[in-house]
């Protein structure tokens, strides 16, 4: 992670290059507009989303919008 740019939204964290889910990378996540929309467990993990994709933790949710996306009522 570069120190210059980390923003700490834990438990996820984000720099100018990379989007993290504690130590792992979200691949091909958007840092410049990545957001955190829910927490929906124990670890902290939960929906999150960018310009061009839904993740649930790590994965891209199939089909989802980003744009439209509503993250289920728990």
């Amino acid at each position: 992670a570069d120190r210059a740019t980390f923003v700490d939204m834990a438990p996820y964290g984000k720099d100018s290059h990379s989007v993290y889910l504690g130590v792992s990378f979200i691949k091909g996540a958007d840092p410049k507009t990545f957001v955190v929309l829910q927490i929906v467990d124990n670890g902290g993990a939960g929906y999150s989303k960018d310009a061009h994709a839904v993740y649930l933790r790590t994965d891209i949710v199939p089909g989802a919008d980003p744009a439209t996306f509503v993250p289920p009522a728990f």
